[in-house]
């Protein structure tokens, strides 16, 4: 799948500014030897894909296909992640801070998601934010 992955990250590179090839396939070859990606397909075409670190309760890369973005794909691939990979516990993930110009609209698609802003952070020398998805928490209809 890995080919496919890239391929797809390739696809979604507006939601992360600091993307690297090379160092994003170590990283997926390292998720995938810990069960720790996802990929959810509509026949062969992937329209989401996610990373995450159980342990730490982190989405490190969530995805989704630009054509799939306002037909509640996002909302679907986060309620199977959240009730069977995190088993409905506290879920974090990492976004462009508010107002930042790059975002061309992940930090709302989460939110409507239902995460909740938390600490401000730097990653990759990017400045970021802490988002928080807390069990129970309701999505807005399509998400």
């Amino acid at each position: 799948d890995i080919p496919g992955w890239m391929e797809f990250a390739f696809l979604v590179i507006d939601g992360f500014p600091c993307f690297e090839a090379s160092a994003h396939m170590a990283c997926l070859k390292g998720y995938m030897a810990h069960q720790s990606a996802l990929i959810m397909r509509r026949r062969e075409t992937i329209i989401g894909a996610a990373a995450f670190t159980y342990a730490a309760g982190s989405i490190d890369f969530f995805a989704i296909h630009p054509q799939y973005r306002r037909q509640g794909a996002a909302g679907v691939f986060l309620d199977y992640i959240s009730n069977r990979v995190f088993d409905g516990r506290e879920i974090s993930i990492t976004t462009f801070r508010e107002g930042d110009r790059a975002d061309v609209g992940q930090r709302a698609q989460y939110k409507r998601l239902g995460f909740q802003e938390s600490e401000l952070l730097t990653e990759f020398g990017y400045p970021t934010q802490r988002l928080v998805l807390r069990p129970g928490k309701e999505r807005a209809p399509n998400a």
